[in-house]
């Protein structure tokens, strides 16, 4: 499987690792897109153009903490005018994406280098290598709302299921690997057994 440094997806790490990659990279994506569940299909294709790139909705400006149960930060993802920084508890960078006038994000470790792009538009996206010249992931926007992340050779990696109560993440044989709930305004991610591993208060 190819990977991106960060978050690290690789078959090679403990699962529990790996799931929380998965969510990481998704919650990341899903950011980059302007959060599809907030659009109707027609509002999120406006921001495409015709070649599927194009520039995404603004972010706000803010603060997501994640924490795990107990308190503890886990991480933190910052939201910029132009894109997003994830930082550990001590608030060291881990990654930056920044966003271009094209609408081409960029993502970079903390010493300025250059991990891979993203690059298009809803209803798809494609996380590139550093050269650009190389697909990691195809993140793609289905119908209905439901999202796809497919590997550079489109082999399905795990699917983003839209669900009333946020969003259902399955591998590519239909288990589940996590859950995004949203309930009296704390966002949770849970593992398959229905555990909190991750959650937020912020908005």
């Amino acid at each position: 499987m190819p990977t991106l440094n960060v978050p690290a997806m690789s078959d090679g790490i403990p699962i529990s690792s790996r799931w929380i990659g998965i969510v990481t990279l998704v919650l990341s994506l899903l950011l980059v897109s302007g959060c599809g569940e907030r659009q109707s299909g027609d509002e999120a294709d406006a921001h495409a153009t015709e070649g599927g790139t194009g520039s995404n909705p603004s972010m706000n400006s803010g603060k997501i903490k994640f924490k795990q149960p107990g308190g503890g930060t886990a991480f933190s993802i910052k939201l910029k005018d132009d894109g997003l920084k994830l930082v550990n508890d001590r608030e060291e960078e881990l990654v930056r994406v920044t966003r271009d006038e094209s609408g081409k994000h960029k993502f970079k470790d903390p010493t300025d280098k250059v991990l891979g792009y993203v690059t298009g538009g809803v209803p798809k996206y494609l996380i590139k290598d550093a050269t650009q010249e190389q697909v990691l992931f195809e993140f793609r926007r289905q119908d209905g709302g439901d999202w796809k992340l497919e590997d550079g050779a489109e082999a399905l990696l795990c699917k983003v299921l839209k669900r009333d109560y946020g969003w259902k993440i399955e591998d590519a044989s239909e288990n589940e690997l996590a859950k995004v709930k949203t309930d009296g305004g704390r966002l949770s991610i849970r593992d398959a057994k229905g555990e909190v591993r991750l959650y937020t208060d912020d908005a």
